[in-house]
């Protein structure tokens, strides 16, 4: 018996192989199926995809053996990966130097062999696409062809393989990222919200208790800087709420009562005399994530209210089972959405018109949270806006 030789290039080969980390791994039905179907058009009773490792041939499938690895110097595929032919075949075994008195002919009864290298990128020889017989026999050309364009879709799979881990990779690094981004945020708006809740307070004492000698000038003035502190903790609380939503849709879903729904909103919303808020709905319950469907009716009723200058603000909430989701629909009274601005209103930092908001301005960040809360959870949101007339917000939620 003759050993099968070490390629030249055998550190960057071996790099290859565990690139593609498929070594002791499981059967899959991918792989399974080409082996068989390779036993099939060649009438072979032994089929195998091999992995050459550094001191064993890893059988990633095994058609009519119940063997997961063998020894790599006694492999036939060890030669086949440095044979200069596309395929290597021996008709012969026991007519072979190399593989005469080798155990798995003369203890299995291997005698014939036909094994397709499994080229990656790089040109480097992972393992082989083979099949064994135990009888010496001659492979017709026609049954070589179908081998080789076998092994060429098992060569398809590896990258696939490749491919779906590198993609696995950046999600996971991505989704280290943002953690890590969230993790930062969440320091940097204790660090900033502290110092202005004290420049808060500080401005609302002179406020309430030295407004004589401050004037009617410095007065104005400290309520400016009031202003502009609601104005940028509000920012810095919704950027939150922004990097947060996504926590919120990771969370299962669960049944919520309809009843219940509305009386939480409300209690959340408060209670204004020029303000007169609806709901309507098909269902009782559903079965969804709480917390989220929250925050997106919770950022539209309240936008309904805040941008109307109407002097009873109407706004009507109605839900409806559409089959596999919950269609919501959330209508108001208030001042509309100039056309120019449909296209753009969920989208980061864009506002509507404040000139028509009964409180403070917006930051144009509660759109896109909930887009992507909506998104998030299987649906879709669109907007039917005329200006003077009223706006209506349209979501379908996919049931948890």
């Amino acid at each position: 018996m003759i050993p099968p030789a070490i390629p030249d290039n055998e550190k960057e080969r071996q790099k290859a192989v565990e690139k593609y980390r498929l070594l002791d791994t499981l059967p899959e039905p991918d792989y399974d199926g080409l082996t068989r179907l390779a036993a099939g058009i060649l009438d072979a009773p032994v089929s195998l995809i091999t992995m050459l490792d550094s001191d064993r041939n890893f059988l990633k499938s095994h058609h009519g053996v119940d063997i997961s690895e063998s020894p790599r110097d006694i492999s036939f595929c060890g030669h086949a990966i440095n044979a200069k032919e596309d395929v290597f075949v021996i008709d012969n075994a026991l007519e072979d130097q190399r593989f005469f008195d080798n155990p798995l002919v003369t203890e299995l009864g291997v005698r014939a062999y036909a094994g397709v290298p499994l080229v990656a990128s790089g040109n480097f020889r992972l393992g082989t696409l083979c099949v064994f017989d135990m009888k010496p026999r001659e492979f017709p050309q026609s049954s070589i062809l179908s081998l080789k364009a076998l092994a060429r879709q098992v060569e398809c799979l590896l990258e696939l393989r490749h491919h779906n881990l590198k993609l696995t990779e950046a999600q996971e690094l991505l989704e280290q990222r943002n953690r890590e981004l969230y993790e930062f945020s969440a320091i940097v708006a204790h660090d900033i919200k502290t110092p202005l809740i004290g420049v808060t307070y500080l401005s609302r004492d002179l406020s309430e208790n030295y407004t004589r000698q401050l004037g009617d000038e410095g007065s104005s003035c400290v309520g400016k800087i009031q202003e502009g502190i609601d104005t940028t903790l509000t920012y810095i609380d919704g950027i939150l709420g922004y990097y947060t939503s996504d926590s919120l849709v990771q969370r299962d879903g669960e049944t919520l009562g309809v009843n219940e729904l509305v009386k939480t909103l409300k209690s959340l919303i408060g209670h204004e005399e020029s303000v007169s808020i609806t709901f309507s709905s098909t269902v009782e319950e559903m079965f969804i994530n709480r917390s989220a469907i929250l925050q997106i009716l919770l950022n539209l009723i309240t936008n309904s209210i805040k941008y109307n200058d109407s002097e009873t603000a109407v706004v009507t909430v109605d839900i409806e089972d559409d089959e596999g989701a919950y269609v919501l629909t959330v209508k108001d009274n208030g001042h509309g959405i100039p056309e120019e601005k449909l296209d753009t209103i969920f989208d980061l930092f864009v506002k509507y018109d404040d000139t028509h908001s009964r409180v403070s301005k917006g930051t144009g960040i509660g759109l896109c949270t909930v887009r992507k809360l909506v998104n998030r959870m299987g649906g879709d949101i669109r907007v039917d806006s005329t200006s003077a007339e009223g706006t209506t917000m349209i979501f379908d939620i996919a049931k948890a």
